[in-house]
């Protein structure tokens, strides 16, 4: 039993890291618009798709004998490209067009109706925990 505690104090406490102060408001505002059920789905969906990712993308790069350094560079490049789209208008609009099938894609697989239940608070919180 003390154990359990003792893992719910670190659990707590790894919010206070600054790493992960950057997301709070997100799952915060996120969970506090549609009730309890969406909620618990924005913090499931949230947790399950981040560890999810890690445990993927961690047993890719294993098995493909890649090092972190490649990932890393693959990453600062793509931030980079974001950037620039940012910087130079022209070649955000050029983004933007090429890029609208695969945003109006995502916005397909959404629910219709009620997204303030569970099956919305996931979806919210597994995009979410994608991007984080």
């Amino acid at each position: 039993m003390i154990v359990v505690a003792f893992a719910f104090t670190a659990g707590v406490l790894t919010i206070l890291a600054p790493c992960t102060l950057a997301v709070v408001p997100f799952v915060l505002g996120a969970a506090g618009t549609g009730g309890r059920s969406r909620a618990a789905g924005v913090i499931l969906g949230f947790g399950a798709a981040f560890l999810a990712t890690t445990i993927l993308l961690a047993s890719a790069l294993a098995a493909a004998g890649l090092t972190t350094e490649r990932l890393r560079a693959a990453s600062l490049a793509l931030l980079g490209l974001v950037g620039l789209t940012l910087l130079v208008p022209r070649v955000g609009t050029w983004f933007e067009a090429r890029s609208a099938a695969l945003f109006a894609a995502g916005t397909a697989v959404l629910p219709r109706g009620d997204t303030r239940g569970l099956l919305g608070g996931l979806l919210l919180g597994a995009a979410i925990g994608l991007v984080w």
